[in-house]
């Protein structure tokens, strides 16, 4: 990937969400935590059917932005 270029992830396991998180600033990104963004509306996100669903069931769903830097 080249510098600058961004990954963003969601997923409703946490496990490896956190998994993913580590392994992205071990391998030289910058990482946010954007999913209290995506819940407040702040950044425009594409809903999968699978994600209506478990938010519907009040399950959370982890989303990351990663930046090679």
């Amino acid at each position: 990937m080249i510098e600058g270029g961004c990954v963003y992830q969601k997923t409703d396991d946490k496990e490896f969400f956190e998994y993913s998180f580590a392994q992205f600033v071990k391998h030289g990104f910058e990482v946010e935590n954007v999913s209290s963004l995506i819940e407040s509306g702040e950044i425009e996100s594409v809903k999968t059917e699978y994600e209506m669903k478990f938010r519907s069931m009040g399950m959370p769903i982890y989303a990351l932005k990663a930046k090679k830097v």
